[in-house]
């Protein structure tokens, strides 16, 4: 998955791309805190139904995505 960092830049779009994908998600299921990071996503996880590596590539996906049509690509992946 990107970092935080990188995430942040784009976390509108990706937002709205998973509210799209994923019509059980809410505002509240996506809103993202400085510090409750890791609670989000395990919210996201559970609603969704997906391990933490599923939840990342499909991040990373719609990170790109959204990225691509920013005109904002950035292929730089942080572990």
């Amino acid at each position: 998955m990107k970092n935080l960092t990188q995430l942040k830049g784009n976390w509108d779009e990706i937002k709205r791309k998973l509210k799209q994908k994923y019509c059980s998600l809410t505002d509240d299921d996506l809103l993202l805190l400085e510090g409750k990071q890791d609670e989000m996503i395990g919210r996201i996880q559970t609603k969704l139904g997906t391990t933490k590596e599923e939840f990342n590539k499909l991040i990373s996906e719609l990170h790109s995505i959204a990225a691509a049509e920013s005109g904002k690509i950035d292929t730089e992946v942080s572990r």
